[in-house]
């Protein structure tokens, strides 16, 4: 999604949700083949360490329709892929060929990101999100860590590491962090841990606001420890492939960095 490289105006712009109309929602590309089909309900294998679960819940009178992905970070690749000019997420998939790809850091009009960001040891954005409900992702010889402010302000950054930031958390401790709706609602993605998996959670086809997607998640039984808002609106979208099943969730906007995952 668009942001300008302004603290104010990208808290705002995130807090909000960007731009995604409902007709925009409705024409969403998303593609499941028949290698394996995953219906609503509970979680299915669709490869070794790792789950597909495509989830109903409710909240007052609308209904959340929205996918999880758990894996085993102990038995998992991360890899985070950065590159200009933008690519659409298929041609991310094309070139990489990776077992799940997802859209991660905000950026700006131009297509760089914003917030603190450093790739191949080139720290490309030097700027940090100072707010308290920011995150920062770091990446180190596959592994991935998901800090608070608190914890990344304790946390020297090593060689080799890759890192990106993004706002804000939904969750933490278990605990909401949010404590008001601004009623602003579009696509989500959401990066989130349990204790022990790691859960990449993506809302396509609901609408919904950062406010009543915590809800969602706190009261539904996924057991969610910490939850980080992840680039949404045009930018939400993730591939999987794997041996048994392959679908594509395809964001709106062209996209200059993707998270992967291989499961080891």
């Amino acid at each position: 999604m668009y942001m300008r490289n302004t603290l104010i105006l990208s808290l705002l712009f995130a807090l909000v949700g960007g731009s995604c109309s409902n007709n925009s929602i409705k024409n969403i590309q998303q593609i499941e083949t028949s290698k394996q089909a995953v219906s609503f309900g509970l979680p299915q294998n669709i490869s070794e360490n790792i789950t597909l679960q495509k989830k109903t819940d409710y909240l007052k009178e609308s209904t959340v329709n929205y996918q999880i992905v758990s894996i085993d970070p102990a038995k998992s690749n991360f890899d985070l892929h950065y590159q200009l000019p933008p690519q659409r997420l298929d041609e991310w998939q094309s070139q990489l060929k990776k077992q799940i790809l997802v859209n991660a850091a905000y950026f700006d009009e131009n297509f760089n990101p914003t917030g603190r960001f450093i790739y191949n040891n080139d720290d490309i954005t030097t700027q940090n999100y100072s707010s308290n409900s920011a995150g920062t992702v770091i990446i180190n010889n596959g592994k991935l860590e998901i800090l608070n402010q608190s914890e990344y302000k304790k946390r020297a950054i090593n060689p080799g590491e890759k890192v990106f930031q993004s706002f804000p958390f939904l969750i933490i401790n278990s605990k909401a962090q949010l404590t008001e709706d601004s009623h602003q609602i579009a696509r989500r993605t959401i990066l989130a841990e349990t204790d022990s998996q790691l859960l990449i959670i993506v809302v396509d086809q609901t609408a919904i606001s950062l406010y009543n997607l915590m809800n969602v998640l706190l009261e539904s039984d996924l057991h969610i420890k910490t939850a980080l808002n992840l680039d949404g609106g045009q930018s939400t979208g993730m591939t999987i492939d794997t041996n048994s099943y392959q679908g594509e969730i395809l964001s709106i906007t062209p996209l200059p960095l993707v998270l992967s995952v291989s499961v080891l």
